[in-house]
């Protein structure tokens, strides 16, 4: 016998029927061969061994038993929290996350000014959701290092436009929602925690993937960090459509 779930979303006075058969996965892995930014080198994934064993199972060990070890900044899709750019001590496991929350896809463009490619976007939706997640148009191999290619990132009156429709968890392609070299300015991520509410509450998800046919819009999102006390941490992203109820 076959379970169906039936979820619907109520936003702005419109009802939906959450696709949940139709989940859209956001999140770049963390691997040996996948994203890496940040001028370390990949992640290293290496099997205990002692004098006498090595944890192994291609080398007669009856089990794997394996040390990861990686940076969440510069390594696959991570949300983090103020505590990236500050002494305050608020991990990503102080962050209340629901299970599903609108979000709206929002297309940008990516503007070259000088040096530089900023993400921007014009005439926003008169009403957008919490969740915001940015489509720079940009494609990027599985395997991409980041470090050192100048990457876009956001304009900043698109950030302060977001702030004021009150946006308060912003998903990316890119490693930062900041020019990588900035002489430690970070202009969009103190804007982005400015106020001591939104420090507490917001969050920024970068090095997420969108599929090249991604439509603008309104869908619900799943934001799941690892459970692990940092100001950063791997996350698992799920993005799922929406089907209007007459």
């Amino acid at each position: 016998m076959m379970t169906t779930i039936d979820i619907q979303l109520k936003y702005l006075e419109q009802s939906y029927v959450v696709l949940i058969d139709q989940g859209i996965a956001l999140s770049s892995i963390v691997s040996e061969n996948g994203y890496k930014a940040w001028y370390v080198g990949s992640p290293e994934i290496v099997p205990f061994k002692d004098a006498t064993f090595v944890a192994d199972a291609a080398k007669g060990s009856p089990v794997n038993f394996k040390q990861l070890s990686f940076y969440p900044h510069a390594h696959g899709t991570h949300t983090e929290t103020v505590g990236h750019i500050s002494t305050q001590n608020i991990p990503i496991t102080a962050i209340a996350f629901p299970l599903l929350q609108a979000a709206y896809v929002l297309n940008c463009t990516v503007e070259k000014r000088g040096e530089d490619e900023l993400i921007t976007r014009e005439n926003l939706p008169a009403d957008l959701p919490e969740v915001v997640v940015l489509n720079s148009g940009k494609t990027y191999p599985r395997n991409h290092n980041f470090s050192n290619t100048n990457a876009p990132y956001l304009c900043s009156s698109l950030v302060t436009n977001l702030l004021d429709k009150g946006v308060k968890h912003l998903l990316l392609q890119e490693p930062s929602v900041d020019k990588e070299k900035d002489d430690g300015a970070l202009q969009n991520h103190k804007a982005f925690w400015a106020t001591e509410a939104r420090a507490k509450t917001c969050t920024i998800t970068e090095l997420i993937r969108l599929p090249l046919a991604i439509q603008e819009g309104l869908y619900v999102i799943n934001i799941s960090p690892a459970p692990i006390e940092l100001d950063a941490a791997p996350s698992s992203i799920k993005l799922y459509p929406l089907q209007e109820i007459a």
